[in-house]
C-alpha cells in the first residue's frame, strides 16, 4: 500500500508553536518530518516542552497515515467492485446481445448505467459522511471493548501519581488505547507506570503531563526497560 506522501501540520496547533523559540520549532518540524518518513523518533530529553509538543503530533501523524490507509483500502475496494462489475455486465450484454435487438439492448444498458452511476454516487456520499463523522470524533473517544482497560490503567496511574487525570486529558485515553492495541497489557502499562513515574516527577514533569509522557513515543522503551 502507498506511503502518504505529506503529514498535516493543522492550525490548532498555531498557539504551541508560538511560545517555541525559532530553533525550538526548527527542531520540531524536522522531527515531524523523519517521523512521517521513516518513523524515527526523536529524543527530545533535554527539552520538556519539545517532548510534550512532539508527543501529541507524534500521535496525530499516526491517525492521519491511519485514516490514509483506510481511504487506500477502501478506494481500491471500489476498484475491485467496479471491475468485476464491468466484467458481469459485459457478459450480460453478450447474452443480451444474442437474444434481443440492438434497440432493447442499448436501452437495457443505459439503464444499468444509470443504476450503477447512482449506486456510485450514493457509496460515495455515504463514504463522506462516515469521514466527517470520524474526523468530528474527539480524539479521546475509547471504542468499547477497551474502555474498562483503559479505565483500570487510568485509575491505578491515579493510585501511583497521587493525581486525579481525566480520560479526556491530553488524550491520554486515545494513547493508552493506542498501546493496548498495540498488543500491550494492562499489567505492562502498570509496570511501565511503576518504574518511570518517580524518575520523570524528578525530572521536572508535573502530575498533569505524566500520564501523556508515560504512553506517549517513548512507552515502547519504557516497556522493555520494565520487562
Amino acid at each position: 500500500m502507498k506511503k502518504p506522501k505529506a503529514i498535516n501540520l493543522y492550525i490548532d496547533r498555531c498557539k504551541q508553536f508560538e511560545k517555541l523559540s525559532d530553533a525550538q520549532a526548527g527542531r520540531l518540524v524536522k522531527a515531524m518530518l523523519r517521523y512521517g518518513s521513516s518513523g524515527e523518533i526523536t529524543d527530545f530529553s533535554d527539552d520538556q516542552t519539545l517532548d510534550v509538543t512532539f508527543c501529541g503530533i507524534a500521535d496525530q501523524i499516526d491517525r492521519d497515515f491511519d485514516k490514509y490507509r483506510d481511504i487506500c483500502q477502501k478506494r481500491s475496494e471500489v476498484g475491485r467492485l467496479g471491475a468485476q462489475a464491468l466484467h458481469q455486465k459485459n457478459r450480460a450484454s453478450v447474452a443480451i446481445a444474442a437474444n434481443c435487438c440492438q434497440e432493447e439492448k442499448e436501452e437495457e444498458y443505459k439503464k444499468e448505467n444509470n443504476e450503477e452511476e447512482e449506486n456510485k454516487k450514493e457509496y460515495n456520499e455515504e463514504e463522506e459522511n462516515k469521514n466527517e463523522a470520524h474526523s468530528a470524533r474527539p480524539d479521546h473517544l475509547i471504542p468499547l471493548e477497551y474502555l474498562a482497560d483503559v479505565h483500570a490503567v487510568i485509575d491505578y496511574f491515579y493510585q501511583r501519581a497521587g493525581t486525579n487525570v481525566r480520560v479526556t486529558n491530553f488524550g491520554n485515553g486515545s494513547l493508552i488505547t493506542k498501546r493496548l492495541k498495540q498488543g500491550y497489557t494492562v499489567e505492562d502499562c502498570k509496570r511501565v507506570i511503576d518504574n518511570e513515574c518517580d524518575r520523570l516527577k524528578e525530572k521536572g514533569y508535573n502530575n498533569d503531563l505524566l500520564s501523556m509522557i508515560l504512553f506517549c513515543s517513548h512507552f515502547e522503551a519504557y516497556a522493555a526497560r520494565s520487562a
